[in-house]
């Protein structure tokens, strides 16, 4: 028995301006440099089925466990990781940014002709599909979550079209395909089975065709190596609460962060539900099966990227029983258009292959062969599995044993359990990052670095790698420390040593400050700018290259460097030093809004305030 159909309508066309602009448009937004580090431990995946013909069904990576946290793990992603590395070998990082882009651009367009069948009008599903991947942009990450997101959209895509029309067959020939690619690309199928259980049942369709359709869904999902284990994997999976806990996209939104992330989308929702509710147009199906999904974005951070392929064409279904007037179209383009120019990171074509966070590439290359276990900072796990070393600890441990990952933390964070964890794991290597404010890794530093089996063996932008044992150990300075070095002379020695063997941005600048601490401007203002060549937005470099050359009288070079000091990280030094710049150039008007900003973040800043008092 075949679904009832109302008469057959006209199929939403691909060859409308308003899809394709839009589409470029979401194509170039999403064009960021990469961030998130389990890109690299997909790449290694892939590299192992491309090179290898062989899929690492149940490999860790790491040095320190094979234990899984659940009983049946498996990489069920094999056809995405390949995927990704066949970019990346074909075109380096570029590949990996344009995949990503098309990812995403593949989501939006079945997402616009969802929103089509849905019967809303091209231009209203173009800005549809604009505001949904402006909602989703927390997930514009390199994974293979993405291939999740775009198989929701082209299954709801077969269901509408079957849906709308007339005498259609159920399309379970499709579903099969769909699913069957799905499971063995990204464990998101699960999610799939989700959404095609909630369709089929806000629909009014036989109990046989739901029946067949969540039979040929399920079944599909089962076609792939050991799709056996898939039913025991799922329910060891989400009932293993200690290491679901360990997974940060899995945990719920937080009130700032609905407001940032859906504050448009629901602002949009709320009128769409009022305006249909006043008209008794209400389209029940629709409505309960997108606002399902919105629930489960708000439990999840995962889940805001569903929000697209999903609740977009919900969407869409309340809109088009409103009718929305053309009047209100441009002003809904001009807010959107502000949304994004606001939310766009403006990184120039040049920077694009640069990538978040630095990975200790030079301290890879100082590992001896014979090397044992390294403790490496989390970020860096990845990286490592790519470069053939073994880590501590990566991104996707949380599916392996979760005692690993309280012991790291054990090991960071210190106390009486730490030596006796290096020892039992026979860590001879660490690799962690420059220290910040929120983390242990500075307490860590100083233990390795007041520990006589510990040299410090090399550091760079990424971070530093000691070793235990023999080593040549860099004693004279200690970049973590607020004064680096005791003795200037060993320390220019020492930098000068280590620039000649590999350059680095942070030792370029610790150079320049010993130059500027001998008072030789030139000389240190070069080292800056050669730091500046490394980490372009570094910015005590960027403040310090404003500053000397403003003591060499260079204005120009002086408020350039500075403007871009106040652009990364705007403090009330480098807002002051902008603004008593731009006093001395005589643009005292302009000065005046930068040490006002120099006040609100720092009140009790006095040389601000008696500068500011100054001007007429």
């Amino acid at each position: 028995m075949q679904a009832s159909h109302s008469a057959s309508k006209p199929q939403p066309r691909v060859d409308d301006l308003w899809l394709w602009l839009s589409l470029l448009a979401i194509f170039l937004w999403t064009l960021i440099p990469i961030q998130g580090f389990d890109i690299w431990f997909y790449l290694e995946v892939g590299r192992q089925i491309v090179e290898e013909h062989h899929i690492p069904w149940t490999d860790s990576y790491l040095g320190t466990t094979d234990v899984y946290a659940f009983g049946r793990h498996a990489n069920h992603a094999w056809i995405s990781h390949a995927i990704f590395y066949l970019f990346y070998k074909g075109f380096g990082l570029p590949g990996l940014l344009a995949l990503r882009s098309l990812l995403i651009t593949s989501t939006a367009f079945f997402t616009y002709l969802n929103c089509r069948l849905a019967n809303l009008s091209k231009p209203w599903s173009a800005v549809l599909i604009l505001l949904g991947v402006f909602t989703m942009r927390s997930r514009f990450l390199l994974r293979s979550v993405l291939f999740t997101d775009l198989f929701l959209a082209l299954l709801l895509f077969i269901l509408m079209r079957f849906e709308r029309t007339e005498g259609a067959k159920f399309p379970y020939f499709k579903l099969c395909a769909l699913f069957v690619f799905w499971t063995n690309t990204h464990q998101g199928v699960s999610i799939g089975g989700i959404c095609l259980f909630l369709w089929l049942i806000t629909r009014r369709l036989s109990p046989k065709v739901c029946f067949a359709a969540l039979l040929t869904g399920g079944v599909s999902t089962l076609v792939r190596p050991y799709g056996w284990w898939y039913p025991w994997f799922f329910t060891e999976h989400f009932g293993n609460s200690a290491a679901v806990r360990g997974v940060l996209e899995w945990t719920p939104l937080g009130a700032t962060q609905v407001f940032k992330l859906l504050g448009p989308l629901l602002l949009v929702t709320a009128l769409g539900v009022a305006g249909v509710v006043y008209k008794r147009t209400v389209p029940w199906g629709d409505l309960v099966f997108g606002l399902i999904f919105l629930g489960l974005a708000l439990r999840s951070q995962r889940a805001v990227g569903e929000l697209l392929p999903v609740f977009i064409p919900t969407l869409a279904a309340l809109l088009a029983r409103l009718n929305p007037s053309r009047k209100l179209l441009l002003p809904s383009l001009l807010c959107l258009s502000g949304l994004f120019y606001g939310g766009w990171l403006g990184v120039p074509w040049s920077r694009m292959a640069e990538l978040d966070p630095k990975y200790p590439e030079g301290l890879i290359a100082e590992l001896p062969v014979d090397h044992g276990q390294i403790f490496n900072s989390y970020e860096f796990g990845g990286y490592l599995i790519f470069r053939r070393q073994a880590p501590f600890i990566h991104g996707t441990t949380a599916l392996f044993q979760e005692q690993l990952v309280l012991d790291f933390y054990k090991i960071l964070n210190g106390g009486p359990e730490r030596n006796h964890l290096l020892e039992q794991f026979k860590v001879s290597e660490a690799m962690i990052h420059h220290p910040t404010a929120d983390d242990s890794t500075e307490g860590f530093l100083k233990f390795l670095a007041d520990s006589p089996e510990w040299h410090l063996h090399w550091w760079d932008d990424s971070g530093y790698y000691f070793r235990k044992g023999e080593s040549h150990a860099l004693k004279a300075v200690k970049p973590w420390e607020k004064k680096p070095w005791t003795d200037p002379s060993l320390a220019l020695n020492e930098l000068n040593f280590m620039l000649e063997r590999r350059p680095s941005g942070l030792a370029y600048y610790l150079r320049g400050q010993l130059r500027l601490e001998k008072g030789e401007l030139q000389e240190a203002l070069h080292d800056l700018k050669l730091s500046l060549s490394h980490t372009p937005d570094y910015y005590p470099a960027l403040l310090a290259a404003g500053t000397t050359s403003f003591r060499l009288q260079d204005f120009p070079r002086a408020q350039t460097y500075l403007k871009q000091a106040v652009r990364v990280n705007p403090t009330a030094i480098a807002h002051f030093n902008l603004g008593l710049l731009l006093v001395q150039t005589g643009r005292a008007g302009e000065a005046r809004g930068h040490l006002e900003k120099a006040l609100e973040a720092q009140p009790n800043f006095t040389p601000a305030r008696d500068l500011l008092e100054q001007i007429p």
